[in-house]
């Protein structure tokens, strides 16, 4: 199996044997995308990893791609072997970038954990710090109590209680001496701290939606190119075991994955967690 960078590689030499002036013309490109409707696709293509796929492609593909160049397979002729190999390109670059957003969204799940932790513990400095020096004043113990409210892990709740722990601060270190106040931990820093750590919570949150947003819509779209390059290998290969039993010079072709196939891995939820499986396949 190649590294998944090399599938792309792979698929443009076997690509290339295809003479460059052979195209889809668009016509022709619907009536291909219409022999398998988009829902069966994506059916066919939840069950078999996408790596699987092409690999099957690229062993097929060096035995026989020859042949349907040379225009010696009825009912698979190089426009149609070109469509084939232009599905496979695009799976080969979907693979690539899944790699990469899976790593983004990975980077983006610990960002977000590291950004929780680092918010408590500043919240919890805040907090010492406005309590002793609150001491046993009702007034100021008031006031603390209603700035600290239980934090949530809501990212909308946890921007409030850190933006009203800074204002508190603000205005403690206004009414008792500097001196006490910086004793103490009262400093700007720690109130620069919580205000810059309230505007990352979101910034944070919104890069991990995204880049979770981004690996669930390349599942999505990886497998229905599973399920056309499936549905292409079957007829492809058909048609080369078929020429075959008119002309022995044809290689002989069968393919184990069309029987069985490799399952994929269940779906993680689209706002989950990036590590589990997905319809799309993991490559």
């Amino acid at each position: 199996m190649p590294d998944q960078p090399a599938y792309t590689t792979a698929v443009a030499a076997l690509a290339a044997q295809i003479p460059a002036a052979v195209v889809v013309p668009p016509e022709a490109l619907s009536f291909y995308k219409s022999s398998i409707a988009a829902p069966d696709a994506i059916a066919v293509g939840a069950r078999i990893e996408s790596v699987t796929v092409l690999d099957e492609v690229i062993r097929v593909g060096a035995i026989g791609l020859a042949s349907a160049v040379a225009a010696k397979l009825d009912g698979y002729g190089p426009i149609r072997a070109r469509y084939f190999f232009d599905l496979a390109a695009s799976l080969a670059a979907k693979v690539t970038e899944l790699d990469g957003s899976q790593v983004e969204a990975s980077g983006a799940g610990t960002a977000k954990a590291t950004s929780l932790v680092t918010t408590r513990a500043l919240r919890r400095r805040a907090i010492r710090v406005l309590k002793n020096l609150a001491g046993r004043r009702p007034e100021e113990k008031s006031r603390l109590k209603n700035a600290r409210q239980e934090q949530s892990e809501k990212a909308d709740e946890r921007v409030r209680s850190l933006e009203s722990l800074a204002k508190e601060l603000t205005e403690q270190m206004t009414k008792v001496p500097a001196a006490v106040a910086a004793d103490a931990g009262a400093t700007q820093a720690l109130v620069d701290g919580l205000l810059a750590a309230s505007g990352n919570v979101l910034t944070t949150r919104g890069s991990a939606h995204d880049a979770r947003s981004t690996v669930a819509s390349l599942y999505d779209e990886m497998n229905e190119l599973d399920g056309r390059l499936l549905h292409e290998l079957r007829l492809f290969i058909g048609a080369m075991q078929d020429a075959r039993k008119v002309d022995p010079s044809i290689p002989a072709l069968k393919s184990a994955l069309l029987k069985s196939g490799k399952r994929k891995k269940a779906p993680p939820p689209a706002g989950g967690a990036p590590g589990g499986g997905a319809p799309g396949g993991t490559p």
